[in-house]
Order: C-alpha cells, then structure tokens, then sequence
C-alpha cells in the first residue's frame, strides 16, 4: 500500500475523535471502493489540499455520492474573498444537494503519520 493509500485508508476507515452529530458526519458508513495504486497526485503538496482531493475521491467512488462542485469561492460584494464552500454532493440514495465543509484537525505528532488527524464532513 503506497502512502496516498494510506491516507485514503485512513480517511476512510479511522473513526473521528469526537462523537459528530448531525449535520457533522464520519465518511465510517459510507460504501466506497478502494483507491488504486496508480493513483498519482500532482496537486498542490499542502495538505488540505491533498486531503480534499482524497476526500473527492473517495465520496466520487461511492454509490451514494456524486461531487458536483468543488472549491466555489464566496465573497462579499466589494470582491473580497471570505471563505469557500468544500463541495456540493448529489445525494444519489435521495436526490438532494448538500454542500460539504471538510474539517481536518491536526492533533499532535506520530511517528507514522507525523501527526494525529481527524476529520468531519459537514
């Protein structure tokens, strides 16, 4: 298993440090199917963005998601940015659209990892 793997994995399967409540959700319960080894990632190397082009991935690979968008920019109407909105998923179990905030929280260091992380889709 090659490291972008492992954090798909991780991502995946690692269950949140708190206990999330709704509209907060875990991706624990969502189907998905694996990440394949010739995945490459040529991204920006921050590692938001890295988790977000994971977290896309695997909500893409799922039967019941679909991204629809990703990364829309809100701003106040003098042009100035004040935040973005993740991704907006199609529900394909419901027909409904949510937008989603991916909240990645680093905790403290590792030796595998180089940090402890949880994270939350709301």
């Amino acid at each position: 298993m090659n490291s972008l793997q492992k954090f798909y994995h991780w991502i995946a399967h690692s269950p949140s440090l708190f206990k999330p409540t709704l509209p907060f959700v875990t991706f624990e319960s969502v189907p998905h199917t694996p990440l394949l080894n010739t995945e490459l990632y040529t991204g920006n190397p921050r590692l938001g963005f890295l988790y977000q082009h994971l977290c896309t991935k695997f909500l893409n690979s799922s039967p019941r998601y679909q991204v629809v968008a990703e990364e829309i920019q809100l701003n106040e109407i003098t042009g100035r940015t004040i935040g973005a909105v993740d991704l907006i998923l199609k529900n394909l179990e419901s027909s409904s659209m949510n937008t989603g905030k991916l909240l990645l929280n680093f905790i403290y260091s590792t030796k595998e990892f180089g940090m402890v992380l949880t994270r939350t889709i709301n």
